[in-house]
C-alpha cells in the first residue's frame, strides 16, 4: 500500500506491504453543502431559544464569543448568514483563548475571514491572567471557582459561535467550552483540568465525564436567556457540514450526535494493531501540546506494548511545556504519575496521559522537534515515517499497522469496548 499523508503543508508518502495494514481511518467526508444554508437553515429553527433577530432586539451590550484560531473557524460563514451580528451597532467580539497565546493577524484572518475590516475595530482577545478582566461569578458543584472575562460577566446578550469536535477529556469542543476555558481565568481552567485525572473524562465521553459537568455548571452561571449559541460540526474536508441553533445546551447537544458520526468512525470486527500511525491535521499539528490530542484520540486501537507513531511537524514547537518540562523531570514514568497527583499544574494532566502510556507501550514520534528534548520525556524520535515503520517492522515484522488520518479529531470506536457502542476505551 502506498499511504499518502500530509506533513507540513507537504504531501508525502510511505510504502507498507499490504499484509502488514491493518486499515485506514478518516473522518467522514459529507456531501458537500453551502455553509450559509445550513446555519441559516439552523436560525430558523432555533432549539429552546427565539430566533436571533428577537434575541438581539433591544440589546444595548451585546457580545458575540469566537474560538481562537487553533481549529477551524466557522465564523465567516456565520456572519455571512447571520447579518444582524456584525451589523449590530453595539456588537463586540470576543476571541475565546482560554489560556492560548492571543492571535496574530494572521490568526485574526483565520477566525473572521473576509468580514476582518468590517469588525476589526470591535474585537476584544481574553487573558486569562488579566485579572482586573475577570469577574467572579460563582462557584461549580466541584468546588471550581468561576471567574470569566469581564465583558462575558457584564454584557446583556451573548452570541456564542463554536465548532463541535471529539475532545479527549472533555468529551466533545464546543458550547459550553466557549465559557470554560474559553473565556475562564487561568487558575479557573486549572481548576478544571485537574478533573481530567479523573475516570470518566474521555472522549467522546458527556455522561459521568466531570470535566464535562464542571463546564457546563460554569456555563450555567450565566443565565441562560442570556445566550443563544451557533454550533457547528466540520467533516473530514474541513468543510461545515451541518449546523445547529439555540439555547447553549440544546444546540450542543444535537451537534455532538452529528460529531460523533463524522469523527467516532467504528471498527468492528477489527483487533487492536500492533503499530498505530497517528497523523495530525493541520491546525492540531502545529505544536505537541495540541498534536499530543491524538494519541488520546487513538491509544484505544493499539495492542499493550505495540508501537503508537505520532506524526506532526510541531512547527511551533512544544506549545505550553509545563507537561514537558515535568516529564523531563523524572527517569521513570511512574514517578511522574505519583508527582502529578500530590502537585498538580495546568497541562500536568497531558504529563499524566503520556506517562502511563509510556508505561505499557512505546510511543514514538515524526516531528521537527529536538530529538532529545522528546528522548527526555519517554518519546523516542524519527526524521521520517518511513524509518519509524521499518523499525516497527524490523522489531515484529508480522506485525499489522493501523493508518488513522486526521488523529486531532479521528477517533477509532472499538463497538465491543462499550455496551452502548459509542465510546471508545481509554
Amino acid at each position: 500500500m502506498n499511504f499518502k499523508y500530509l506533513y507540513d503543508n507537504r504531501t508525502l508518502s510511505v510504502e507498507v506491504d499490504d499484509r502488514n495494514v491493518a486499515g485506514v481511518l478518516s473522518p467522514v467526508s459529507m456531501p458537500a453543502a453551502d455553509p450559509c444554508r445550513l446555519i441559516a437553515e439552523a436560525l430558523a429553527r432555533p432549539a429552546g431559544s427565539p430566533r436571533l433577530g428577537d434575541f438581539l432586539s433591544g440589546a444595548k451590550t451585546p457580545l458575540c464569543i469566537v474560538n481562537d484560531a487553533s481549529r477551524p473557524s466557522p465564523v465567516p460563514a456565520v456572519l455571512e448568514a447571520a447579518p444582524e451580528i456584525a451589523g449590530h451597532p453595539a456588537m463586540r467580539f470576543l476571541v475565546a483563548t482560554g489560556t492560548h497565546p492571543a492571535p496574530d493577524e494572521a490568526g485574526l484572518a483565520a477566525i473572521f475571514g473576509p468580514r476582518m475590516n468590517e469588525v476589526r475595530g470591535r474585537i476584544l482577545i481574553h487573558d486569562c491572567r488579566k485579572d482586573d478582566e475577570l469577574a467572579a461569578v460563582g462557584r461549580t458543584p466541584a468546588g471550581t471557582e468561576v471567574r470569566i472575562n469581564r465583558a462575558v460577566a457584564e454584557s446583556d446578550r451573548l452570541v456564542v459561535i463554536g465548532a463541535v469536535e471529539p475532545h479527549y477529556f472533555a468529551g466533545f469542543t464546543g458550547g459550553r467550552k466557549s465559557f470554560l476555558p474559553g473565556c475562564a481565568a487561568f487558575s479557573t481552567v486549572e481548576q478544571n483540568h485537574r478533573l481530567a485525572l479523573n475516570p470518566g473524562s474521555a472522549v467522546l465521553a458527556l455522561e459521568g465525564n466531570p470535566v464535562h459537568e464542571d463546564m457546563e455548571a460554569a456555563a450555567a452561571l450565566i443565565p441562560a436567556d442570556r445566550v443563544f449559541s451557533i454550533q457547528a460540526v466540520f467533516d473530514g474536508e474541513d468543510r461545515i457540514c451541518a449546523a445547529e441553533a439555540g439555547g447553549l445546551g440544546e444546540s450542543f447537544r444535537r451537534a455532538v450526535r452529528t460529531a460523533e458520526a463524522v469523527y467516532g468512525v467504528p471498527t468492528a470486527g477489527l483487533a487492536p494493531a500492533g503499530i498505530v500511525v497517528a497523523v495530525v491535521s493541520p491546525p492540531l499539528d502545529a505544536d505537541l501540546y495540541q498534536a499530543h490530542k491524538a494519541l488520546e484520540n487513538a491509544k484505544a486501537a493499539l495492542r499493550p506494548g505495540g508501537v503508537f507513531i505520532l506524526v506532526a511537524s510541531c512547527r511551533n514547537g512544544l506549545g505550553n511545556d509545563a507537561f514537558v518540562r515535568l516529564l523531563a523531570s523524572e527517569t521513570e514514568p511512574g514517578a511522574v504519575v505519583e508527582k502529578v497527583r500530590s502537585e498538580y499544574r495546568l497541562g500536568h494532566h497531558k504529563s499524566v496521559k503520556i506517562a502511563e502510556f509510556a508505561g505499557h507501550s512505546r510511543l514514538w514520534a515524526v516531528t521537527r522537534l529536538d530529538p532529545g528534548v522528546l528522548e527526555s520525556i519517554f518519546i523516542r524520535p524519527f526524521g521520517d515515517l518511513q524509518a519509524a515503520l521499518d523499525a516497527a517492522f524490523r522489531g515484529e515484522p508480522e506485525a499489522r499497522a493501523l493508518f488513522v488520518r486526521s488523529a486531532g479529531t479521528v477517533v477509532p470506536v472499538l463497538r465491543n469496548a462499550d455496551p452502548g457502542g459509542r465510546r471508545a476505551y481509554n
